[in-house]
């Protein structure tokens, strides 16, 4: 990009001589951003093993009670009539394991009987035929009660806590490995794009360089490197016009930079580094901005886009365009496949 191109505010030289800019802080991309579609796919495999082994997992140890109670309802006892008992197995809304589920028909304080099917083995099948007592609690209208075992109106205990964490956990999981396979089909890239252009459906002009205009920088630390980070900066029209030029650092060392144009940096292959970017504040402080951690293989050119911030005073956007970029997750990776291991080896014993 010409400094000299419409609406382009000018960028005092003299500031790009500050090699020791403070380098912006950050905070990190998102993962599909920075990882190629096998990552993406490896993701997805763990996250939904974790779906069903962490998620059920905790399903099924608050399986044993039953589930919500409307709050500050009244505990009453209840004697119900067990009709018919049948057993469940498998992976279940209650969980994994072996559950009984029993029809059994009520006579509610206000007269009426109603049949209920109760499940999470609130009822044995031993007392098939027979009255037994259970505790319940109920909203105003005794249309919607939860019923727990006789004699332990505190069974409920952290049940409910421990299945509103696996359903959750595993909601989670389910999203994000849905995610990472959409990722792994069209790219990463292109699927964090979908959420990006929503700013340029309405109507935001963003000024972006023109393609092909690509300055080329020395990496800061004098190490010539075997794969290429490109950076484009640019900025929007509606927004604060920037008066200096962009901030960009690797490894806590500042690149200095002349203009609002697109760089590339060499940098050394399979070393793990940490790229920032940022904008001057009208104070002269440096803006949090976006942070990026590559670890690339000879040859790899990664891009990424920095939008600035309508208003200077809050943070920019990193966003990746990578195509074989390898972040720093594997960490990540290997909690997601420990933990659930770790946590169905306790509960099985």
């Amino acid at each position: 990009m010409n400094a000299d191109a419409p609406g382009r505010p000018a960028a005092p030289a003299a500031d790009s001589a500050h090699p020791d800019v403070p380098p912006p802080a950050g905070r990190p991309v998102p993962v599909w951003t920075g990882t190629g579609r096998v990552a993406n796919v490896l993701k997805a495999v763990v996250l939904l093993t974790s779906a069903v082994v962490f998620g059920l997992t905790l399903i099924s140890i608050g399986g044993g009670h039953p589930g919500f109670a409307p709050p500050f309802a009244p505990m009453r006892t209840t004697p119900v009539e067990v009709l018919d008992c049948r057993t469940v197995t498998g992976i279940h809304w209650y969980g994994v394991g072996e559950w009984t589920e029993c029809d059994v028909t009520a006579t509610m304080p206000d007269g009426e009987r109603i049949t209920r099917t109760l499940g999470r083995s609130v009822v044995s099948p031993d007392s098939v035929g027979d009255t037994v007592t259970l505790w319940t609690r109920c909203d105003a209208t005794l249309r919607w009660c939860e019923w727990y075992r006789s004699g332990d109106p505190a069974s409920t205990g952290p049940g409910p806590f421990i299945q509103v964490v696996g359903r959750s956990v595993a909601a989670v999981c389910l999203v994000s490995a849905a995610w990472c396979l959409a990722a792994s089909v069209v790219g990463g890239a292109r699927v964090s794009r979908r959420f990006q252009t929503r700013r340029s459906r309405a109507g935001i002009p963003v000024a972006w360089p023109a393609p092909g205009d690509v300055r080329r920088v020395e990496s800061p630390d004098g190490v010539t490197g075997d794969a290429l980070v490109a950076v484009r900066f640019g900025y929007r029209h509606d927004g604060e016009a920037p008066t200096r030029p962009p901030l960009l650092s690797v490894n806590g060392v500042s690149v200095p930079l002349s203009e609002w144009a697109e760089y590339e940096i060499p940098v050394p292959s399979r070393r793990l580094f940490m790229l920032r970017a940022g904008v001057w504040r009208a104070d002269g402080t440096t803006n949090p901005a976006g942070r990026v951690a590559l670890r690339l293989r000879p040859g790899d050119r990664v891009e990424l886009d920095y939008l600035a911030p309508k208003d200077f005073g809050k943070p920019g956007r990193l966003v990746g365009r990578p195509v074989r970029a390898v972040e720093r997750s594997w960490w990540r990776l290997t909690v997601l496949l420990i933990v659930p291991a770790a946590i169905l080896a306790v509960v099985t014993g």
